[in-house]
Order: structure tokens, then C-alpha cells, then sequence
């Protein structure tokens, strides 16, 4: 309340395209208040006028303040775009079926549960309290491609910001080799279940770079989890000299290390044993 009353500007004023639709004081109070929501909504602003101007040729006004709160104010603005480029791309017939918004609803799970919005503003509170504010890439700050992120996207920022200088580990193996889509690295990085267990300081620094180069991108390129998994549980356990052997001999995209071992029952002398045993007996079947 008292920011808004020193600052000089009234919700009208910073969100003149919600004020007919937003009378909730408190809700007023909030948004005036939430630098986040003010940065969404100057960024879409164009978007966001065209988006209103389009509902209010087939929705009460009470309809919108609805899909207003669930599409511009609760969801991310990535979320946010996407609705909006799909509603004004329809058909005038189109615009007319109500059922559009449910469709898109069940296609896209939007109707989250309370669990699920405590669990979206945890990963947003841990990357406040996490973040540095000076992290970039390609330029970029960080803060402005967090908010392009789902939260399974942010949960894999937050995995390097938790761990001693992740973000330095992951720029030195991707600022300079990638320059395409910053949110298409993160999908890649996700599905390969590599994250800051596997991208940080300690294990570029144990394993060295060309090692750690190594062992990134071939856990990139290998289709089975299970790979990705087994290396996770190996720095955890700090078996770096394991994870050197086997990036020297080759053994970390290959199938005997997939199928045949429980890494937390074996030593490194018998998991080593027993990966050559089995390769060389695979190469003789085959």
C-alpha cells in the first residue's frame, strides 16, 4: 500500500487495459506491487489489447475478468503468449465456441492444482534466493530467460545455480558451441536428465575439461537414461577416478555399462572388472 501510494501511479495507471475488469482492491495492491507481472505485462502489452479487444465480441465482461486472471495474470509468460497468438489466430466462427478455452485447458493442464502452484512459486522463491542477478547468456541476462521457462525448465536453472559455480560449468561447455534457441538447450539438457548434479564447478575442476566436455556430450547424445542415472549416482559418491576410466576407455555410452551393474554394489575395481569382462564377451558373440 505504501508503494503505491508514494510512487504516484494507480493501478489505472501502470494496467490501464485490465482496470475495467480488475476491482479487487487486494488483487490491485498485488499486481501493482510485482515487478514480474509488471515486465510480462509491458512486454505483451500489444498482445494483451488485441487479446481483450478480441473477447469482448463474444464474452461478458464477467468472462473475461475470469480468463484475464487465469490466462494473463496466473500463467507464465510463455504460457501467456501462446493462448493469445493461438485465440487471435482463429476464425471469427471459431472465436464464437466457448469450449476453445477448455480444449486448450485440457491439452495443456492448465488447471493446476493448489499443490502445483505452491510447488511453481517454491522453484520462483528458490531462484530469487539463488540467483546472483549478473548471470548471462550470449548477453543475455538471466532474469529475462528465466521467465520464458516452464517449471520443470526452471527447476533445471535452479539445479545449476545450487551447486558451486554450476553456471560457470554450464557456460564453459555451451556459450561458445551453442547459439541456437536458449529454451531449446534446457528441453535437450532435461530429456537426457542432465542437470547441475552432472554440470558444476566441482566435477569440471576433479575431471578436467576435456573430461567433463567428454562425458557432457555423450551423455547428450545416448538415448538410455539409464546412463545418465548411473553417472549421477557415481558423483554423488564421489567416484571420480571411476567416471575417468571410464570416459578414457570408452565406457560411458556403452551398452554393457546400461544393462549389467548396480554401481552402488560393486567397488571400482570389481565395476571395472566386470564392464570389460562383459564388452569382451560381447565382442566375441558378436
Amino acid at each position: 500500500m505504501f508503494t503505491k501510494f508514494f510512487s504516484g501511479k494507480s493501478f489505472e495507471n501502470i494496467y490501464p487495459l485490465l482496470m475495467p475488469y480488475i476491482k479487487n482492491k487486494d488483487l490491485q495492491d498485488e499486481l501493482i506491487n510485482n515487478q514480474d507481472f509488471k515486465d510480462k505485462y509491458n512486454n505483451n502489452s500489444s498482445l494483451i489489447e488485441a487479446f481483450i479487444y478480441e473477447l469482448t465480441k463474444n464474452y461478458k465482461k464477467d468472462e473475461i475478468t475470469k480468463l484475464i486472471n487465469k490466462y494473463i495474470i496466473k500463467s507464465d509468460e510463455n504460457s501467456l503468449r501462446e493462448i493469445i497468438m493461438l485465440y487471435l489466430d482463429l476464425s471469427p466462427e471459431d472465436k464464437l465456441d466457448k469450449k476453445f478455452f477448455k480444449y486448450y485447458d485440457e491439452e495443456h493442464k492448465l488447471n493446476k492444482t493448489e499443490d502445483e502452484l505452491n510447488r511453481e512459486h517454491e522453484i520462483d522463491a528458490a531462484y530469487n534466493r539463488l540467483k546472483k542477478g549478473t548471470e548471462s547468456f550470449h548477453d543475455i541476462p538471466l532474469d529475462s530467460l528465466y521467465k520464458i521457462l516452464d517449471y520443470k525448465e526452471r527447476e533445471f536453472i535452479n539445479s545449476l545455480l545450487i551447486n558451486k559455480n554450476g553456471w560457470k560449468a554450464f557456460l564453459s561447455l555451451f556459450e561458445e558451441r551453442y547459439h541456437a534457441n536458449f529454451q531449446s538447450l534446457i528441453k535437450l539438457l532435461n530429456k537426457a536428465l542432465i542437470d547441475g548434479t552432472i554440470i558444476n564447478e566441482d566435477t569440471l575442476n576433479i575431471l578436467g575439461e576435456d573430461n567433463f566436455n567428454e562425458l557432457t556430450f555423450t551423455l547428450l547424445s545416448n538415448h538410455n537414461l539409464e546412463v545418465a542415472k548411473h553417472i549421477k549416482t557415481l558423483i554423488n559418491n564421489n567416484r571420480y577416478d571411476l567416471i575417468e576410466y571410464m570416459i578414457s576407455s570408452n565406457l560411458i555410452g556403452d551398452q554393457v555399462f546400461i544393462d549389467s551393474i548396480n554401481v552402488d554394489n560393486l567397488n571400482d575395481k570389481a565395476l571395472i572388472e566386470r564392464l570389460e569382462t562383459i564388452r569382451v564377451k560381447k565382442q566375441i558373440n558378436n
